[in-house]
Parts: C-alpha cells; structure tokens; sequence
C-alpha cells in the first residue's frame, strides 16, 4: 500500500447502456447515480407501450 496525499472514493462512474442496435437504431440508458451509491445491478427492458395496463396516456 501507498498513502496517496488525497483520498477519494475510488473508480466512480455512471452505469450506460444501449437497448437496440445503435447503428440502426437504439435507446440510451444512462444512470444518475454511481455503482457505489447502489446502481450496480439495475436492469432495464424495453416493452410495447400499448400491452401496458394503464389507462390513459403514460404517466412519466
């Protein structure tokens, strides 16, 4: 081990994703938060919106 004359929380970074083929066509995912503030494991799918069971238009 090496004392550095900083401390830091270590490697950081946001999780990022593609869901499609981005050289056709695709939806970029990216996450707020970093792996080591509980977004290591996170998944995210792709679904039709007219097989979901709200009522109305979407609520985002």
């Amino acid at each position: 081990m090496i004392d550095l004359p900083n401390k830091t929380q270590g490697y950081r970074r946001t999780a990022a994703a593609y869901l499609g083929d981005p050289a056709v066509a695709a939806v970029a995912v990216d996450s707020v938060r970093f792996g080591d503030q509980g977004m290591n494991g996170v998944q995210v799918r792709t679904v039709d919106p007219r097989s979901m069971p709200w009522s109305g238009p979407p609520r985002w």
